[in-house]
């Protein structure tokens, strides 16, 4: 069995900090942290990094 490779492990983190931004945002918001607008940006922000991880995600399935 090959190891996975790199743009395997970028798509996984990529999409595991996206994952990790929408909850913290989401709860911070919750929770009285911080104001709703920095929490949009963040969300634009985990989407485009889930968005740029899918693809990374599905090319080192195939290298893989």
């Amino acid at each position: 069995m090959r190891p996975p490779s790199l743009p395997a492990w970028m798509g996984l983190l990529l999409g595991t900090l996206a994952l990790t931004t929408l909850v913290v945002g989401a709860l911070g918001y919750r929770w009285g942290w911080w104001h709703f607008l920095p929490v949009l940006t963040a969300v634009e922000w985990a989407t485009w990094g889930a968005a740029l991880g899918l693809p990374l995600a599905l090319a080192g399935l195939v290298q893989t």
